[in-house]
């Protein structure tokens, strides 16, 4: 009995497998087989495009060339290294020991080797600059230095110090301590 009812069932399993490959094939011709060449097309040329190819002039599908990347300046653990034209064009243009940083960090910044860096006008303009700014400083009294004045050094000493202004290095507190002692010294008289 059990063998009947499996034969039941298979041969309606094969019924429905035949229905199904039927209606397949109705549908298939239903397809609009212009549009899928055209899928496929789109299909094809997205793939390849993804693949890094391009297509000429001819139409035909040609790997794109690889774009070389510029040569990066080298660098070492201690910082860059300069090349033989890199170390004449320092010289040559009057780079002073520190400048060399700002030289460098241009360099590396212009994306360019030192002796071409200080070929570039931007670069050379900066450390112009740069130059008379230090030049205009070291020109400036910028520390304790006593200008001449109708008072004496050892006065102008004091009224800084009464004022607040404290001596910046030992020269200057020595002094100042001379100072001090020649007016307790000019007040017992």
């Amino acid at each position: 009995m059990e063998n009947e009812y499996n034969e039941n069932l298979d041969s309606q399993n094969e019924e429905e497998v035949a229905n199904v490959a039927e209606t397949e094939a109705e549908t298939t011709e239903e397809v609009d087989v212009e549009a899928l060449k055209e899928q496929n097309k789109r299909l094809f040329e997205r793939a390849k495009k993804a693949e890094g190819f391009v297509k000429n002039e001819q139409g035909q599908w040609v790997k794109k060339p690889k774009s070389q990347p510029k040569a990066e300046p080298e660098l070492s653990s201690q910082g860059v290294n300069l090349s033989p034209k890199d170390y004449l064009a320092l010289t040559e243009n009057g780079v002073k020991s520190d400048e060399y940083d700002r030289v460098i960090e241009l360099s590396t910044l212009l994306r360019k080797p030192v002796f071409e860096t200080l070929k570039d006008k931007t670069a050379l303009q900066i450390l112009k600059s740069e130059r008379e700014e230090r030049a205009t400083a070291n020109a400036t009294a910028t520390s304790a230095k006593v200008r001449k004045s109708g008072k004496s050094g050892k006065e102008v000493i004091l009224d800084n110090f009464q004022s607040g202004k404290l001596p910046e290095t030992e020269e200057d507190g020595k002094n100042l301590a001379e100072a001090q002692f020649e007016q307790l010294i000019n007040k017992g008289k």
